[in-house]
């Protein structure tokens, strides 16, 4: 029988180092919070009983390949020229998400992961069998049964209509999505799946992984100077530990800091291509989370992100400090947001910094201001 795996998101804390520390909230129907609706939870467990089991057939149409079964999303800030009467080729539109998206892949994949973080958790409050066999079902769906499989690349993700069939920047969408659904199986693999299922999973993430590392998309996404490199490595450690490739993953988070803390991160903590987006509030809190949840694999791997820092000040620790101390500070917030922002994720960021660094992150801070709109 297969054994149970552990979560590989995990906080360390400030006493015990790199070797223990404590399970990471899911970012979503949390149970290990006092104040979770347990009520609401299996409630809305109840409902995704009721839903389809999602996949990517479900999509109305087939990217250029002509096969279903390749994941197809399109460009979330791109939308049809409104000088041109065919709307060739799309136009950016930095911050706005072009309703568009919502016939192809990407929705689909995030009520899949939703469905099943939610029905794993309710399983795990409730003790109910039927949750979590809902939950392997989803899982078998998206990832096994030969229909309905999506097939373990990402070759048409984030395509444009008028310039390109697919683009490295897709990757971020599974970025965001797979090490959560996968954080919420491993503690129950081994009840929902039989041997032969969990293996037949590991072996899609291998060749998916495989395509992360050699295919000319995965190679581009790597040389992002932003969130897309940090979210990328963040998606391919992941997968490395899954898969017990220790090594590589510690060889990999060892180059975290020339290639992506001291290429992003400036001495006084700011991160200067996210501050310039038109949601620059939201790009940045995104980030810091993207290099906290690196430094949460490192300690796999006694790798220590989390106080690694430059001569000249770089490190994440900074870029911590750099955000507390303006959505902390009684000020608005300074730079372009063009859409209301959430300052829980601050909250819970600052929080979380509070954990392992102690003071000055209050783990009650209050965020005093909002974020400026234009």
């Amino acid at each position: 029988m297969s054994q149970a795996r552990s979560p590989l998101l995990v906080l360390p804390s400030r006493c015990s180092g790199l070797a223990q520390g404590s399970a990471l909230p899911q970012p979503t129907h949390s149970t290990s919070s006092p104040d979770v609706d347990v009520a609401g939870l299996i409630a809305a467990a109840e409902l995704a009983l009721k839903e389809p089991l999602r996949s990517v057939m479900d999509k109305p149409a087939a990217p250029v390949s002509g096969d279903k079964h390749d994941y197809w999303s399109l460009a979330i800030y791109w939308w049809p020229d409104p000088t041109k009467a065919d709307g060739l080729p799309y136009v950016n539109r930095d911050g706005q998400v072009n309703p568009e998206v919502k016939q192809y892949d990407r929705p689909t994949a995030e009520k899949a992961t939703n469905a099943i973080t939610c029905l794993v958790q309710a399983a795990g409050v409730s003790g109910r069998r039927d949750f979590l066999d809902r939950a392997g079902q989803q899982m078998a769906t998206w990832f096994l049964d030969p229909a309905t499989r999506m097939n373990p690349h990402l070759r048409y993700a984030q395509f444009i209509p008028g310039i390109c069939e697919g683009r490295c920047y897709g990757i971020i969408e599974w970025s965001m999505l797979l090490p959560w659904m996968l954080e919420a199986w491993a503690p129950v693999s081994h009840l929902a799946f039989t041997e032969r299922q969990n293996a037949a999973l590991d072996a899609w993430l291998g060749l998916f992984l495989d395509w992360l590392l050699e295919s000319d998309h995965g190679r581009d996404e790597a040389r992002r100077v932003n969130n897309h490199a940090v979210y990328y490595d963040l998606l391919v450690v992941y997968l490395m530990l899954w898969l017990g490739r220790k090594d590589e993953a510690r060889a990999l988070l060892r180059e975290v800091p020339a290639n992506r803390i001291v290429t992003q991160i400036e001495p006084d903590g700011s991160m200067p291509h996210e501050l310039a987006r038109t949601l620059s509030y939201s790009y940045t809190a995104m980030n810091i989370e993207g290099f906290m949840h690196l430094a949460m694999l490192g300690r796999h791997v006694d790798v220590d992100l989390w106080h690694w820092q430059s001569a000249d000040g770089r490190g994440l620790r900074q870029a911590l400090r750099y955000l507390f101390d303006l959505v902390c500070g009684g000020q608005p917030w300074p730079f372009a947001q063009i859409k209301p922002a959430d300052y829980g994720m601050a909250q819970r960021l600052i929080r979380q910094a509070g954990v392992v660094y102690g003071p000055p992150f209050d783990a009650d801070a209050l965020v005093t201001t909002e974020p400026r709109t234009q």
